[in-house]
């Protein structure tokens, strides 16, 4: 169904143009940047990163610890799996970069048109990365790859083309 991936777009990109709003005095291109790059990791540290290191830590210390039909699903874990984890983070940061710099476009330009592009990329993303998950790892690995290439690209072309309007608002 799309209605989750529709209400997870809503809501993280207009919580993105506030905080664009609200919080960024300068709406030029590095403030976009970093506040997708703080959006991206924040997300990526609690989602991920915190994870596999309290796993990492119990494993090494106190696996007794965790009940035993845990710690062997956790054991049968593919070694191959948190480097995945990391890899899907790093896509994922690159692509709250890019959301961050079409919302702010909404902002600079003044045009309503980038925020309801930005709300519809996040929806088709989690839309397909949902849809995907049962057909395997790298299916859902590739469309975020996808996403991610598609808005790194878009975003350099920003910066590169439009690079007498970083720092201004025109």
């Amino acid at each position: 169904t799309l209605v989750p991936p529709l209400i997870l777009g809503i809501s993280e990109e207009t919580a993105r143009y506030a905080g664009f709003k609200l919080l960024v005095k300068d709406p030029s291109f590095g403030e976009g940047l970093t506040y997708g790059a703080g959006h991206g990791g924040i997300e990526s540290l609690l989602l991920v990163g915190f994870n596999v290191l309290m796993i990492g830590v119990l494993l090494l210390t106190n696996p007794e610890a965790l009940p035993p039909d845990q710690l062997l699903q956790i054991l049968g874990i593919p070694i191959y799996q948190p480097l995945l984890w990391i890899y899907e983070s790093i896509m994922k940061m690159i692509v709250h970069i890019g959301l961050s710099i079409v919302v702010l476009e909404s902002i600079r330009r003044p045009d309503k048109r980038y925020l309801l592009a930005a709300i519809g990329i996040h929806t088709l993303l989690n839309f397909l990365s949902i849809s995907s998950a049962g057909k395997g790892i790298i299916i859902s690995e590739m469309t975020v790859t996808g996403f991610a290439i598609g808005l790194a690209y878009w975003t350099y072309n920003q910066f590169n083309f439009g690079s007498k309007k970083i720092g201004s608002q025109s």
